[in-house]
């Protein structure tokens, strides 16, 4: 996917979306972690990693904390989530890293998968952020899964209608 400075999604392919739907064009991944309960299930570790998040949104604003995309974002956050207010309390500020993610995705399971975050050079913000398994193991097996699933959606509809994944 590609995020603005606010997080907001301005890019996604079709296997991002079917791994998490929250990335699409027009979300953002704040709102998305902080506010959607589907969000939490789909990762369950999402209560350790929001701090983090928060962190690196202060370090994408840099000193500009009263953008009014921000004020409005982090208003709307403090005043829907005791977990956002708590961690942009910390004012806490973290480079993007990549980190591994565990995700438990309803169609193909558990998968524990790797989280690059490129800087994309002469643009204001935009990042590029990309998931991925480590080669050879039943992770990568759960995401080429996933991935055929996308390029079959009639398999999809089948493997979810018989339960079989």
């Amino acid at each position: 996917i590609a995020v603005d400075t606010h997080l907001d999604v301005l890019a996604a392919n079709a296997l991002a979306t079917a791994l998490d739907p929250a990335m699409r064009v027009g979300e953002n991944r704040m709102r998305s972690l902080f506010l959607d309960p589907a969000q939490h299930a789909l990762y369950p570790d999402w209560v350790h990693c929001a701090p983090h998040l928060v962190a690196t949104y202060r370090n994408k604003l840099g000193p500009d904390v009263d953008d009014p995309r921000a004020v409005q974002l982090v208003g709307e956050l403090s005043l829907a989530s005791e977990e956002f207010r708590r961690s942009w309390a910390r004012h806490d500020v973290r480079q993007p890293q990549s980190k591994s993610v565990r995700v438990v995705h309803p169609q193909v399971g558990e998968m524990r998968l790797w989280m690059a975050k490129l800087q994309v050079d002469g643009t204001d913000g935009i990042e590029i952020i990309a998931h991925h398994a480590e080669p050879g193991t039943a992770d990568a097996d759960r995401l080429a899964l996933l991935g055929s699933l996308v390029a079959d959606p009639a398999r999809s509809r089948t493997a979810v209608e018989s339960g079989r994944h």
